[in-house]
């Protein structure tokens, strides 16, 4: 587990993430979403090694059928499998599975928490 790769069993790739985030900087549009997603749940699980997983600071992401699983650096640390930012708008996080030890969701701007979000 000390280095990213990945790994597939025939049904499901493995995928190791190390040290770093996914990051969403670039925006998508109301009619093209940038989307990262899996056909279902079983088709790709993300192993991240790293503080957080995706963080998304702009407008129009789907983040789909993914199976998020955390875990801890050395000094134990592990927070957010998806952490929403400044202008994290039209963000759509739909049927994922989340493992330890990460919390599911954080949503900020800045530093107030965004409130204009809608849960379905």
């Amino acid at each position: 587990m000390s280095q990213a790769g990945r790994r597939y069993n025939g049904k499901t790739w493995y995928i190791r993430i190390l040290g770093s985030r996914i990051s969403g900087r670039n925006p998508g549009r109301a009619d093209a979403p940038i989307a990262v997603r899996a056909k279902n749940l079983e088709t790709i699980t993300l192993r991240f090694i790293s503080i957080e997983g995706f963080y998304v600071g702009t407008l129009f992401y789907i983040l789909e059928n993914l199976r998020i699983e955390g875990i801890y650096l050395t000094d134990g640390r592990g927070e957010h499998a998806f952490h929403l930012v400044g202008n994290g708008h039209s963000v759509v996080i739909r049927n994922n599975q989340i493992y330890d030890p990460y919390a599911q969701l954080k949503v900020k701007e800045g530093r107030k928490f965004i409130k204009t979000m809608k849960f379905i």
